[in-house]
């Protein structure tokens, strides 16, 4: 995964964040989505993505499209 270098910008709808770095490994601090269905997860507005152990980027959308990024 590789967002500083672009590969999610602000307005991408969910099906193309998933393209470009895949699944999210979680839906909140400990909802891990192994265990939920691709409509499941594309429902929610929270996808978490591990960058190390300690270290998480989560990607916020609204209406369909990737709103905001933190850190």
């Amino acid at each position: 995964m590789n967002i500083d270098s672009g590969l999610d910008r602000i307005g991408m709808t969910k099906e193309e964040v998933l393209m470009c770095i895949g699944y999210p490994s979680h839906l909140g601090i400990k909802d891990h989505t192994m265990q939920y269905t691709r409509e499941y997860i594309l429902e929610k507005d929270e996808w978490y993505y591990m960058k190390s152990r300690r270290g998480r980027i989560i990607l916020i959308f609204g209406e369909g499209k990737l709103a905001r990024i933190v850190n």
